[in-house]
């Protein structure tokens, strides 16, 4: 087993390279071979020397999943969570992510159509089903969802004729 001080270094060193939550850290040092107590000292002073900031690594991993991913905020919510990220710095992240400039409900209609495309289904019914399962699995309200879903199709509708 590796002492308190290697763990030390290799986690700062982990922590350097991208953010990570305390639990994510905390697994890797399970992962090494350390028993509770030391992982909550390694935890505490990485903390401590600001390597580990749970909010903002959670702006860092919601902007990405958003940004990258397509994902909606209950998707980075749920996520967040798992990684036992506190319900008030989700709350805040997920508040500042939808008041951005590239807003959550903007990205849902270019998703949408880009999902449209996709689809080879020629009955509005079947891709309007696909649609909406698509983008309630990504993270996005159903209402929204169907909302915009329905819009889209609307749309194509008129421009066949």
């Amino acid at each position: 087993m590796k002492t308190e001080e290697e763990l030390l270094n290799r986690m700062q060193a982990y922590c350097a390279r991208t953010e990570h939550c305390r639990s994510e850290v905390a697994a890797k040092l399970r992962q090494a071979g350390a028993d509770d107590r030391m992982i909550e000292q390694v935890l505490q002073r990485l903390v401590d020397d600001r390597f580990i900031d749970e909010e903002r690594f959670a702006r860092a991993y919601a902007r990405d999943k958003y940004r990258f991913n397509g994902w909606g905020p209950k998707r980075i919510a749920l996520e967040l969570t798992k990684r036992h990220i506190p319900d008030s710095i989700i709350g805040s992240t997920l508040s500042d992510l939808e008041e951005g400039e590239d807003k959550i409900e903007d990205s849902l209609p270019h998703l949408l159509e880009r999902k449209l495309r996709s689809i080879k289904d020629t009955d509005d019914r079947s891709r309007l089903h696909r649609l909406v399962r698509w983008a309630v699995g990504r993270g996005f309200e159903y209402e929204q969802v169907m909302r915009e879903a329905s819009r889209l199709l609307r749309k194509g509708y008129e421009e066949d004729c």
